[in-house]
């Protein structure tokens, strides 16, 4: 079952995050999967963390980089910061790709500081990416479109993360914003995370 926590992550910021519960109502819960939330417009999957495993050991990763980059503030020269702001990260369900023994995943992360209520949010920052990760398979490796999958929505955002956690910190400074940083990024998160496009 996920459940939502705010957590302070500065005296002026405090951040959303699902994280998911395995007490004592989890027993029936297959260990192999991790169940995802579908409210506030997130995606409704399930994640085999065995097909994952597999096709990890079975790709390497080749590249990361960057398709689209967007920033944007509505700070203005004199207008002050909000003394608190609330920030939400998410990611799109990945887009899989295979050619010869290549496979490119592409997905976009996407970064929002807002002030005010939740009812009645203002905008302060927007950061997002498209990224794509190219891996190569080995030639003897069979993997399955599921195990691609699997792999594409637990592991891709993994190695991704050290990419979009920098690259965050150096659009926000760059648009005069303090340089918040994001949190780690954990499978137990992932839920909270997706988006349907």
């Amino acid at each position: 079952m996920a459940k939502k926590t705010t957590r302070r992550t500065s005296p002026s910021v405090s951040r959303t995050a699902t994280t998911v519960d395995a007490g004592p109502d989890s027993a029936g819960l297959n260990l192999g999967t991790v169940p995802s939330g579908n409210s506030n417009g997130r995606a409704n999957w399930q994640f085999d963390l065995n097909a994952a495993t597999k096709a990890g050991a079975n790709l390497a990763i080749v590249r990361v980089r960057l398709l689209e980059v967007h920033g944007a503030t509505s700070n203005r020269a004199f207008s002050e910061l909000p003394a608190e702001v609330q920030a939400e990260i998410a990611l799109t369900e990945p887009r899989v790709t295979t050619k010869n023994n290549l496979v490119s995943i592409v997905t976009e992360f996407s970064y929002s500081l807002k002030s005010g209520t939740p009812e009645s949010p203002t905008p302060v920052a927007d950061v997002r990416a498209l990224t794509e990760l190219l891996y190569s398979q080995k030639p003897e490796s069979d993997l399955s479109p599921d195990e691609l999958a699997a792999f594409a929505t637990v592991n891709a955002p993994f190695n991704a993360w050290p990419y979009w956690r920098e690259l965050t910190q150096s659009i926000l400074t760059r648009l005069g914003l303090p340089a918040l940083p994001l949190p780690l990024f954990r499978i137990s998160d992932l839920p909270g995370l997706l988006r349907k496009v």
